[in-house]
């Protein structure tokens, strides 16, 4: 269960990593998304990086992840990842 933290996440980052879930088959709710957006980068990115090993996990370790934003491109600009 996620609780809402004291921050303003940006929708970019949030955006970001919907697409990236979408590609496994998932996405967030409305109430997800509400959450996320209180999170700091840090939390978030704890969150996002354990989810998305998890997915990886329920859909099968024969599926590639193709993340369409990869981290490091977003880390380089200061961004999430």
């Amino acid at each position: 269960m996620m609780h809402p933290g004291h921050n303003r996440l940006l929708l970019t980052c949030i955006a970001t990593a919907m697409k990236n879930v979408e590609y496994l088959g998932f996405t967030f709710s409305k109430r997800l998304i509400d959450v996320l957006q209180t999170l700091s980068v840090d939390e978030f990115l704890g969150m996002y990086h354990p989810l998305v090993d998890d997915l990886k996990s329920l859909v099968g370790a024969n599926v590639v992840f193709r993340p369409m934003y990869p981290a490091s491109s977003g880390a380089q600009r200061g961004g999430c990842g």
